[in-house]
């Protein structure tokens, strides 16, 4: 799995310790599908783009109501 994500082991069971990442303790071992973390990082991706589509629009937003004002000051 830590080649997949190119990221350690270490890391990897931290994220599973928080519950970050989505995994199964079937004894002492530790059961992780790849499809399942697939879809985690789909979901997250979406999730970072949602949210950086939003600040883009806020931006954009205040962007148009300062030129409006300064139109209206004029």
């Amino acid at each position: 799995m830590s080649e997949h994500l190119c990221v350690s082991k270490d890391k990897i069971y931290r994220w599973v310790a928080k519950k970050k990442m989505p995994a199964n303790k079937i004894g002492q071992l530790w059961k992780i599908k790849i499809t399942q973390v697939d879809k985690w990082l789909d979901n997250a991706r979406a999730t970072l783009l949602i949210g950086y589509m939003n600040k883009v629009n806020v931006i954009d937003t205040d962007i148009v109501m300062s030129a409006q004002n300064e139109v209206e000051l004029v």
